[in-house]
């Protein structure tokens, strides 16, 4: 019978997708706004490339009798080009641990080494799910990012045109700033010349302190009053903003109030990360970094079809053709909300060590790229 160490190589790579599916979605088992936006998918290619059709321009020009028609220039394809960026990370249990440490929730019982390397699978899974929605949250905010490892290698990928809008003083003047008056005026200004929408069908992206200096502002407060008889915030405290608030979602919401004026949904997008070990030994909350500010927010516009806005994409490994995975089938599976399939182009291996000293090496790697195919559907709005 094959032993757990000899099935962890075979079965370590086929577990990986479903764990990192796991933290696709909220707490509620919503989809995460941006995956449902571009969904995960594989690509059996390294550099990426798709075509975009151009948009139509002109008027029919004006002509008479006997004369020949003015030629006008049909519109081609744009082509995209895109090389992805390679991550990877490695891991280690080591014969100090799997001789000294004691299973959790006992006195001084062994470790249990089936378990430890089921939650390093976990580990792992928590480590590459943060890294592409920072990817997501970088391209939403500046429309660009710029990754760099350690030896100056790059990852970019630029937005061409990115809009970002700047709203009045949502946090500084509370009083005298115009939430609802900006998002229309930037609606107004996003919807110009395209088919993308940015109505009560789009998703505004927003961190909870985000959301907070929303409510706080004189302008949603009286307009919730004035919408439903009531005045949600009425001890609400400017400065130290700590009174009750509205439900976001549901009846006499704020997102019934949001999208009953044709503005988007507002979406809480709380996705960060701890960058030290010792954050997490020491509990320090403070240092948990999310990847949006609290005085910027990612506009995701919705397609007249429902199109997805484009995709991210897990280009070719080395690790798909080689090795003990290419004789085991991965299967590729869905992430919450998302339209295609992903999961065979995310390497992961469990080595076994065999001599002394023993151990357990993981390591784990994918490249990635997103793919933005509607470049006029997705903004930023930022305030002071």
């Amino acid at each position: 019978m094959p032993t757990l160490t000899q099935n962890m190589v075979a079965e370590s790579a086929a577990l990986i997708p479903e764990l990192v599916t796991g933290f696709m979605a909220d707490e509620d088992g919503n989809a995460d706004p941006f995956v449902k936006a571009f969904p995960l998918a594989d690509r059996d290619a390294w550099k990426v490339q798709w075509d975009q059709r151009e948009s139509a321009y002109g008027l029919t020009p004006q002509g008479s009798l006997d004369a020949p028609p003015e030629l006008m220039v049909a519109p081609g394809v744009r082509v995209y080009d895109v090389e992805p960026g390679v991550y990877r990370g490695y891991t280690q249990i080591n014969e100090t641990e799997l001789v000294r440490s004691r299973e959790p929730g006992t006195i001084s019982d062994p470790l249990d080494v089936g378990d430890r390397l089921a939650t390093v699978m976990i580990y792992i899974g928590e480590w590459i799910a943060p890294r592409i929605f920072k990817i997501f949250a970088d391209l939403g905010v500046n429309g660009y990012f710029n990754n760099q490892s350690l030896n100056g290698v790059q990852h970019t990928y630029k937005i061409n045109g990115y809009q970002r809008l700047s709203m009045s003083a949502w946090a500084g003047a509370p009083t005298t700033a115009t939430p609802i008056d900006d998002l229309r005026v930037a609606a107004n200004t996003l919807n110009r010349g395209t088919s993308s929408r940015f109505g009560s069908k789009s998703k505004l992206c927003m961190t909870d302190e985000a959301i907070t200096t929303l409510l706080a502002t004189t302008q949603v407060r009286s307009t919730f009053k004035s919408e439903y008889g009531a005045s949600f915030l009425a001890p609400f405290d400017n400065a130290n903003r700590n009174g009750p608030q509205p439900p976001l979602n549901g009846d006499r919401s704020l997102n019934s109030l949001f999208i009953g004026m044709g503005l988007p949904e507002i979406v809480p997008w709380n996705r960060g990360y701890y960058p030290l070990l010792s954050d997490v030994q020491n509990r320090t909350k403070g240092n948990f970094t999310k990847f949006l500010g609290n005085t910027s927010a990612v506009w995701l516009g919705s397609r007249p079809g429902g199109q997805q806005l484009g995709q991210f994409t897990f280009a070719r490994h080395a690790g798909h053709l080689l090795g003990p995975k290419a004789d085991f089938d991965v299967p590729s599976i869905k992430a919450p909300g998302s339209a295609t399939e992903f999961g065979k182009n995310i390497y992961l291996a469990a080595h076994v060590r065999n001599r002394q000293p023993h151990g357990y090496d993981f390591e784990w790697g994918f490249n990635c790229t997103p793919e933005v195919w509607y470049e006029d559907a997705m903004a930023a709005v930022y305030w002071s």
